[in-house]
């Protein structure tokens, strides 16, 4: 029988969430975060309950805005802080593998202003000429090609810096490839479904939800982590991606 003693010290082993909140909940990054969250929950709602319960849309404050609204307004801001950021860990840190992150932001910025990603997606559908491969629009098909070639650039990119830097920063990369990857899943995976199945009535708008209102939420997780690292004394952990992985070897 194990004894009582062991017992209670398993019983009071602290979950993951403590151990998050003791790594990173600090003052001013958190506050930080439960801001932008908070602005973004309000444009979710507003999205969602000003035509359900007031009967009109205001184009202005809609997450799929046709023109420039405020909650792709505030998305710019998010890039700008995250390129502002970036430049601060080159500069602040003096560690030029966060370069291709002002790279990588910079086109996204780019990317949301202008569609770029759309109008190339056009482009190979109709200079292609694609009809209908395996039941998919050819529009889809466009940017399943986008997608491998604008991946495979990033991939190559990347991987130069990532390979000649230190140990710690490759570490932080992986936190940061996480985030970048759970917000092109919104921004281009959830799109790509969501250009497959337009038009059908009541999947289409929740499509619409899911797609805008991830991105928002998780370009504000990316923001506050950019935010976190420019607060840090230093290049050491703690790490994110051992809570997503449960590799306790590397918290620290």
């Amino acid at each position: 029988m194990r004894p009582v003693y062991s017992i209670l010290k398993l019983s009071h082993k602290p979950d993951t969430l403590v151990l998050l909140r003791k790594d990173f909940d600090r003052k001013r990054s958190t506050l930080f975060l439960k801001v932008l969250l908070l602005v973004d929950l309000l444009f979710i709602a507003g999205h969602v309950c000003i035509p359900l319960y007031l009967g009109y849309k205001p184009d202005r404050i809609l997450l799929d805005a046709k023109w420039l609204g405020f909650p792709e307004l505030f998305q710019y801001v998010k890039y700008a802080l995250l390129i502002y950021f970036a430049i601060r860990l080159v500069r602040q840190k003096r560690e030029f593998a966060y370069v291709p992150f002002v790279v990588l932001f910079l086109f996204l910025f780019a990317d949301d202003a202008f569609q770029i990603h759309n109008r190339v997606s056009a482009f190979f559908a109709q200079g292609l000429n694609f009809s209908g491969i395996l039941g998919l629009r050819p529009y889809v098909i466009g940017q399943l090609m986008f997608v491998v070639v604008f991946g495979s650039v990033v991939a190559a990119f990347f991987s130069y810096f990532f390979l000649r830097a230190p140990s710690n920063i490759k570490r932080t990369f992986i936190d940061i490839f996480l985030g970048v990857a759970l917000f092109l899943f919104f921004g281009i995976g959830v799109d790509i479904v969501h250009s497959q199945l337009d038009g059908i009535r009541l999947l289409s708008p929740l499509l619409t939800l899911i797609e805008e209102g991830g991105e928002m939420l998780t370009l504000s997780l990316l923001v506050w982590y950019f935010y976190f690292l420019v607060l840090k004394k230093d290049q050491k952990g703690p790490f994110l991606y051992p809570y997503v992985f449960k590799n306790k070897r590397h918290f620290r």
